[in-house]
């Protein structure tokens, strides 16, 4: 008990140290910036005074990519358990036993409608970062993210067929 309560004191030190250390610098570089164009030094001060001025425009796009991905992760998680439970009520937990490809889980082993609940998380979370993305200006990397996603859907659009083919023949 003695070490969890100084594990738990150290981890507060340890952000209240932080904090401080990102309050003071991110109080002291606008003063330190007035400084230096007081003391008309504009070759230290313009370079300083945009670096300030591109982060703080910045913040705002930051934070509504982390919104976006906040709110997914919420929606997705919501959605994951309705999913499971909904797979699970309908008996999905057996397919596999039932189609004669494996066997029940187990307590311990994650079931269908458990894997099915995590891939339809998964994907909520990968159009969230494709927006999030997107909202932070990098396009191009939103391009191939969807590139990939919609390469994955492909492939298994085609395993699909595939396994629609083998049907028919056998």
């Amino acid at each position: 008990m003695p070490v969890d309560l100084l594990r738990l004191a150290g981890i507060y030190l340890a952000r209240v140290y932080c904090a401080q250390i990102n309050q003071n610098v991110v109080g002291y570089v606008p003063h330190l910036i007035g400084a230096l164009q007081f003391l008309a030094l504009e070759a230290i001060t313009h370079p300083a005074s945009n670096m300030l001025n591109s982060i703080l425009s910045a913040l705002p796009v930051i934070f509504a990519a982390a919104l976006i991905i906040g709110i997914a992760y919420a929606i997705g998680r919501v959605v994951c358990e309705l999913v499971t439970n909904l797979l699970k009520v309908f008996g999905f937990t057996a397919v596999l036993a039932k189609l004669g490809l494996g066997r029940e889980p187990s307590a311990g082993e994650r079931s269908p409608a458990q894997i099915a609940g995590y891939l339809v998380f998964v994907g909520i979370l990968l159009f969230a970062a494709i927006e999030a993305v997107r909202e932070l200006g990098f396009d191009l990397l939103g391009a191939r993210v969807s590139i990939i996603v919609l390469g994955g859907a492909m492939a298994l659009r085609q395993m699909r067929l595939a396994g629609k083919c083998r049907a028919r023949v056998g």
